[in-house]
């Protein structure tokens, strides 16, 4: 499905594509979600605690990233 950057090509769930549409505009601008994103999650089975665990596993990722960028941390070499 489209509109998730870097990943066309794959075979998404409709259900997988709007959580990763949603993470990614709460990451770029949360005051931007809509009432109908939240009810197009809540369509597809996910409740407000999964809502609320995907912000808080994003903001978690986003924080962790921006930390390890800005102190310049080289990941371990097994890991590359």
């Amino acid at each position: 499905m489209l509109g998730v950057p870097g990943l066309r090509g794959t075979r998404l769930t409709r259900r997988e594509v709007l959580v990763l549409q949603f993470c990614r505009q709460a990451a770029l601008d949360a005051n931007a979600i809509t009432d109908e994103q939240i009810a197009e999650l809540k369509a597809e089975g996910l409740t407000d605690a999964d809502i609320v665990e995907m912000i808080e596993t994003m903001s978690f990722t986003t924080a962790h990233t921006k930390l390890v960028d800005a102190l310049a941390i080289e990941p371990d070499p097994w890991l590359q």
